[in-house]
């Protein structure tokens, strides 16, 4: 056979095995693969299969697959599970569940631990159509296991983000894992790994965390400046955009190297941003800018020397000493203030603004202790004039001396070399002033005369104090004023001479007192003492008071004088109970005094007042007082009793309808109710007191309160009844004799209400209510409920006394029984409103599981052994420990009923006999000649 047609047939049998999926086992798998999400699809990749049986796309083939290149936490790069599929043979194999088992770990490190995801079932193959549901052939047994963990999903698990690693290279390997069973239809005893022959299946990534570095051009515009992105994986090719001043650029290229970077040379000052990584589908911005700047020069100019204010200024250069050209601001340094002057480069030149601060002295003033002007009086005290300043600025003065009798300017000239100027001192010398006033310098007055006030200022502006300082207008004196000091000015005096005042006399005195009408002087023109003068008023009265003064005629030293003339009026005698009085009859009546309340004596005629007669009382004033005669009128009224419309006394019952006490009576007297409020409640007598002034007496009303009787009844006025209980009939006359009605009229046993009874009108009786409670009947309840199904001395509870909501009572039977079925009754304590209730206890007896198999098995080592069913033939179900049976050791296998159901425990002991290889006499191998002796076959072996 030609070696071509040997390849060719070789091939065409590892395709049909593939196809048919060669089954040297009941159970396995013929397909696999894991579910990854990158920058250009997220779909299945395989791991094992061929043809049509791949789960994912031909081209999507995972193990020793480079998956490409991922920004660290883009999340671009997730595992999601996996699917595989597996065949069984039916009623011999059985597939119980498959997971997927990952690591992943740096290339260049030890690996770890494996994570499992479970793969649940998925679907069987459509054995009519031979597809799966979901797509793809299949045949009988063929089963799908899938998991896909979609965003989101915490529980049971989450998507693995293969981005969140540390920038570097990694692996990502897993292997699967299939349970099930060769031998039986429902064991899961068997272990099956798909690992790649123990190799696993491996992909390779990488995870990148680009950054950006610059570097800025070195000339003014120049080129030379680059920006380098870092992070990268060494020897891959990026596609790199960005923009310049907002302008795109690229995409560029540029293959990273050893130390995982790209660099962008010749680049200019400005703007670079919105750069954006390409690699393997996947595109990555970076969110930061870079800006490459210009390097920046700095104008250096000599300084300048501070200069006195007023010479010349020096000129600023408009090129720096390192060579950068521009224009100053202000143009022109000023020779009179000191200033800051800003340089400006010409455009084109990277220079920065530079400053240059010029200092101008100012020139000083020359300054004296003695300052720039005096004032002083002529000949008085002036100063040395000194050849230095105070501030130290020396020089000549012109004159060189200070008269003290003649106003003058004074020049003082700084000495060359000195940053200062001239100064000046003005002296202005004042002649000497007498100081002048308009009351001049003498005076002459009678004693209490007027004189003036002595001014602070004089007539001609001289200000100055006098001593003293008040013209006294009764003692002659003289009067200095003394210039205040710093006035050209002398002392001068005021020369005062004060002569007596005298009193004019009268024959008549300085006062008189008369009645009015009595005798009075006339008023001469000429005193006793020979002053003349004039009185006013010039004629004395002698019906009113007065006061009448006599003023001396002008020029006279005399004082004026006054006569004082009393009129006493004619006064009417006034006492204290005045001039009329009206009493009632036997009333209180005054004493009669001999002497008025405004002091006036003399008698009464009658002398004493009577108090139960009217009559007129008359006063005769003593002679010789000013004073007229005046009467007391008595008028004598008699007394009144008040009435009232209730009259003087009223019965009635507690509570019942009483008249308000009217402050006036039917018959007109005003007065107080003492109560002032009738009580309906108590009997009691009320006092009307008439207001004083009014002839009337005290009067009474008196008031009886007969109480109001409660009925009372047999019953009393409550009961308590269970629900249909007896209840009295509702009588029309009390125990005590009341009358009345009942609403409603008849007493219900199957509601609780109240009753009311209203007694008949006219009686001094109160209504009365009668409460009727109508209980329910209660059905006791206990925490165990009515009824208990139980196992075979199983726990029972103890039967209380007292129900969960209050009933107490007994049990008949008191006890309950843990192997019978029985019912127990509960019968309420009487006295309570309840039912009796029922507690039934059903016990079920103890069931002992069986299986088919018996209850133990001899085998030969490898000889069948049953799958141990969850339920056994008599319906228990449970779990058995251990939970296959093992054909090659011998063993005890515990089934445990499921709790909950009447049943023991079981066991199945399964003894597992060695298998013996029978032997011959004549061994295993004979070599004869043809036609020579052989032995006989026996059918036991030795």
């Amino acid at each position: 056979m030609k070696p071509k047609l040997i390849v060719q047939l070789l091939f065409s049998l590892v395709v049909l095995c593939s196809l048919n999926k060669v089954k040297a086992q009941s159970f396995g798998t013929y397909a696999s693969a894991v579910w990854i999400s990158n920058c250009t699809q997220s779909n299945f990749f395989n791991t094992s299969g061929v043809g049509p049986n791949l789960i994912g796309p031909s081209a999507n083939a995972f193990d020793a697959t480079n998956l490409g290149v991922y920004t660290e936490n883009s999340g671009t790069l997730v595992l999601r599970g996996g699917e595989v599929k597996t065949f069984k043979t039916l009623g011999l194999g059985n597939v119980c569940g498959v997971k997927l088992y990952y690591r992943v770990y740096l290339q260049s490190a030890a690996p770890g631990a494996f994570i499992p995801i479970d793969l649940p079932f998925l679907e069987d193959c459509n054995v009519p159509t031979s597809q799966f549901p979901s797509g793809g052939p299949c045949t009988a047994g063929d089963q799908k296991w899938q998991r896909v963990i979609p965003d989101g999903t915490t529980t049971p698990y989450a998507p693995v983000n293969l981005t969140s690693l540390s920038p570097g290279n990694y692996f990502l390997e897993v292997y699967y894992e299939i349970t099930g069973s060769n031998t039986s239809s429902s064991g899961c005893g068997d272990v099956l790994l798909l690992n790649n022959s123990g190799s696993n299946y491996k992909a390779s990534f990488s995870i990148q965390s680009p950054t950006l570095s610059s570097t800025n051009p070195t000339t003014c515009n120049g080129n030379e400046g680059s920006i380098t992105i870092g992070g990268l994986i060494a020897g891959s090719v990026y596609s790199v955009s960005y923009t310049y001043n907002g302008s795109p650029v690229g995409p560029l290229s540029l293959t990273a190297n050893g130390s995982g970077q790209v660099t962008i040379n010749g680049l200019k000052a400005g703007m670079y941003s919105n750069f954006t990584v390409d690699i393997n589908g996947c595109s990555t911005s970076l969110f930061t800018g870079v800006i490459l700047s210009n390097p920046i020069f700095s104008p250096s100019f000599n300084a300048v020397a501070p200069f006195c204010a007023g010479t010349t200024a020096p000129v600023l250069p408009t090129t720096s000493n390192n060579g950068i050209t521009g224009t100053w601001s202000p143009a022109t340094v000023s020779n009179t203030a000191s200033g800051t002057y800003t340089f400006t480069p010409t455009a084109g030149q990277c220079g920065l603004p530079a400053t240059l601060n010029i200092t101008v002295i100012q020139r000083t003033t020359p300054t004296f202790t003695f300052g720039t002007s005096l004032t002083i009086c002529n000949g008085g005290t002036v100063p040395t004039l000194p050849n230095t300043s105070t501030n130290f600025i020396s020089g000549t003065w012109s004159p060189s001396t200070v008269s003290n009798t003649s106003s003058g300017v004074y020049t003082f000239t700084p000495n060359s070399g000195q940053c200062a100027n001239s100064a000046t001192f003005t002296v202005t010398v004042n002649p000497i002033i007498t100081p002048t006033f308009s009351f001049g310098t003498t005076l002459t007055i009678c004693s209490g005369g007027s004189v003036p006030a002595l001014p602070t200022t004089s007539s001609n502006g001289i200000t100055g104090t006098w001593s003293p300082s008040v013209v006294d207008n009764t003692t002659s004196g003289t009067y200095t004023f003394t210039p205040t000091a710093g006035q050209c000015a002398t002392n001068t005096t005021l020369s005062v001479t004060v002569n007596p005042n005298i009193t004019p006399t009268f024959s008549f005195g300085t006062s008189l007192t008369i009645c009015n009408g009595g005798t009075v002087p006339s008023l001469p023109t000429t005193s006793s003492n020979g002053i003349t003068g004039t009185w006013s008023p010039s004629t004395v009265s002698n019906t009113a008071s007065g006061t009448y003064t006599f003023t001396p005629t002008a020029g006279q030293c005399a004082t004026t004088t006054t006569f004082t003339v009393t009129v006493n009026p004619n006064i009417t005698p006034t006492f204290a109970f005045g001039t009329s009085l009206t009493i009632c009859n036997g009333g209180s009546v005054p004493a009669l005094p001999t002497t008025s309340s405004n002091g006036i004596t003399g008698t009464w005629s009658p002398s004493v007042v009577d108090n139960t007669t009217s009559g007129t009382y008359t006063f005769t004033p003593t002679a010789g007082q000013c004073a007229t005669t005046t009467t007391f009128t008595v008028t004598v009224n008699p007394n009144i009793t008040p009435t009232f419309a209730f009259g003087t006394s009223l019965t009635i019952c507690n509570g019942g309808s009483v008249p308000a006490l009217p402050t006036t009576s039917s018959n007109g007297i005003t007065g107080t109710w003492s109560p002032s409020v009738v009580d309906n409640t108590t009997s009691g007598t009320y006092t009307f007191t008439p207001t004083a002034g009014q002839c009337a007496t005290t009067t009474t009303f008196n008031v009886t309160v007969n109480p109001n009787i409660t009925p009372t009844f047999a019953f009393g006025t409550s009961l308590t009844i269970c629900n249909g209980g007896t209840v009295p009939s509702l009588p029309t006359t009390s125990s005590n004799s009341i009358t009345g009605t009942w609403s409603p009229s008849t007493v219900s046993n199957t509601a609780s209400g109240t009753y009311t009874f209203t007694p008949t009108a006219g009686q001094c009786a109160t209504t009365t209510t009668f409460t009727v409670t109508v209980n329910p009947n209660i059905t006791p309840t206990f925490a165990f409920g009515t009824s208990l199904t139980i196992c075979s001395g199983g726990s029972v509870p103890a039967l209380p006394t007292t129900s969960s909501n209050g009933i107490t009572g007994t049990w008949s039977p008191s006890v309950v029984d843990n192997t019978t079925s029985g019912t127990y009754t509960f019968t309420p304590t009487a006295g309570l409103c309840a039912t009796t209730t029922t507690f039934t206890v059903t016990v079920n007896p103890i069931i002992t599981p069986t299986f088919a198999f018996g209850t133990s098995l001899t085998i030969c080592n490898g000889g069948t052994v049953p799958s141990l069913p969850t339920t056994s033939s008599n319906s228990i179900t449970g779990t058995w420990s251990p939970s296959v049976v093992d054909n090659t050791t011998s063993g005890t296998y515990t089934f445990t009923p499921t709790a909950g159901q009447c049943a023991t425990t079981t066991t199945f002991n399964v003894t597992v006999n060695p298998n013996i290889t029978p032997t011959f006499a004549f061994g295993t191998s004979l070599t004869i000649c043809s036609g020579g002796s052989v032995p006989a076959l026996p059918t036991t072996s030795s």
